[in-house]
């Protein structure tokens, strides 16, 4: 598979969430606009930065109809402590041997040593709208705060 781009629809996938439940992507593409961010690893500084903001930003965003889908190659029982720890409303997927972040070709940071962390924003037709690679946690929130602020000045009046 190619990597993803601007404009593709979202791959079918599914892995296991922190509960130990089967996330099948297709339940929540085409209902749900989905912030899909790959991280390097859970209760690491960076990691638990961005996932305290996409909490704390969770509420109003899920009011938009945004469901907000953290992925690590982290077990299921460490993503349960850490959603525990931090009290994360959303859902993080275990991808064990990251097969889903090779099959996206998500790329590696810091010089090939750290794996890559990307955030897919995908629209209610199941496109990426936007994809955000940096290996700063709090520009994955800056860029998906402006894409749902746009859902507004979309749906706004034209002035006459």
């Amino acid at each position: 598979m190619a990597s993803l781009q601007v404009g593709k629809t979202l791959p079918y996938f599914e892995l296991y969430d922190q509960n130990g439940q089967l996330f099948k992507s297709d339940a929540y593409v085409g209902n749900y606009r989905l912030v899909i961010y790959f991280y390097p690893k859970d209760h690491t500084p960076g990691c638990t930065k961005q996932a305290c903001e996409f909490r704390v930003q969770y509420p109003a965003w899920s009011k938009e109809g945004v469901l907000v889908v953290g992925i690590s190659s982290d077990a299921v029982g460490n993503h349960f402590q850490f959603a525990a720890d931090y009290r994360l409303p959303f859902t993080l997927l275990s991808d064990p041997q990251s097969k889903l972040r090779k099959q996206w070709e998500v790329p590696r940071q810091m010089m090939g040593l750290l794996p890559g962390r990307v955030t897919y924003l995908v629209g209610l037709s199941g496109q990426i709208e936007h994809i955000i690679d940096t290996p700063f946690p709090l520009k994955h929130i800056d860029e998906t705060r402006h894409w749902i602020e746009s859902f507004h000045k979309k749906n706004l009046p034209k002035e006459v």
